[in-house]
């Protein structure tokens, strides 16, 4: 299967919930951060690239719209990073 622009959306999208993963959640980071430690250490493992949308709920993409499950569990890890608020929904 050839790598396709939806494979590298989908791709940018996770990037940009590890981001999201690493300043919020990461207690090394958010330590580091807090306590004036060097910024450019602290972030040199962060990707190059990453893009957000809000709310962002991909069909095609979870193993279920193109009979693959590839991408299938990489979906469920995403949601579950905000499951705190799909169960309040």
């Amino acid at each position: 299967m050839p790598f396709t622009d939806k494979h590298k959306a989908w791709k940018q999208l996770r990037r940009g919930r590890y981001v999201e993963f690493n300043l919020v959640y990461d207690r090394g980071t958010t330590f580091g951060l807090k306590t004036g430690g060097r910024i450019e250490s602290i972030l040199v493992s962060l990707p190059l690239t990453a893009r957000w949308e809000y709310d962002y709920v991909s069909i095609e993409m979870n193993g279920l719209g193109n009979g693959s499950n590839k991408f299938g569990l990489n979906h469920i890890v995403f949601l579950c990073m905000g499951c705190n608020r799909l169960e309040s929904g």
